[in-house]
């Protein structure tokens, strides 16, 4: 077989996953009160958008990050990138769920990759808060080997960080 033709896995042809700029325990609000806590990483490659990781924490007893993802994207997004609301697709926005204790090693962690029909920021009221959030979200689900290429087979591992906040 030509060499020209054969598959090379990406760390055989030079490339690296993305390197983590961040790593920290985010408290927000939920749809009616203060408490959800998730964990947020960034990854970041010069000249591509910035992908940010959230992953729902076993402690967090408020709204899922997916049913806040256009709150969360906008509030995090708005903090630490917000130059990259002039692009038309200003971060890749990752979420994370683990079950460790599913049987099936397939099962143990979902990714899901979601996109958002606007990247606009808007103020809306919810729960008689105003908020900023993105528009509507479209959820892709993810496997779990492309999301270790894409970050690290390092960083697949159970977040056990204190840290609040950046």
């Amino acid at each position: 077989m030509s060499e020209r033709l054969r598959f090379l896995p990406p760390e055989e042809r030079g490339e690296r996953p993305l390197m983590k700029t961040a790593d920290f325990r985010y408290p927000y609000r939920g749809y009616y009160d203060e408490g959800g806590v998730c964990r947020v990483r960034f990854f970041e490659k010069p000249k591509l958008p910035p992908v940010i990781v959230v992953s729902q924490l076993p402690e967090n007893r408020n709204t899922s990050i997916t049913n806040v993802s256009e709150y969360l994207a906008a509030e995090i997004g708005a903090k630490h990138f917000p130059h990259r609301f002039e692009t038309p697709e200003p971060f890749a926005w990752l979420e994370h769920y683990a079950h460790p204790e599913e049987e099936d090693p397939s099962l143990r962690q979902i990714w899901s990759k979601v996109r958002f029909d606007s990247y606009t920021p808007r103020l809306v009221t919810l729960g008689g808060v105003v908020r900023t959030k993105l528009g509507m979200p479209r959820m892709t689900y993810v496997p779990t080997p492309q999301i270790a290429r894409l970050i690290g087979p390092h960083e697949m591992e159970p977040y056990v960080g204190e840290g609040e906040g950046r």
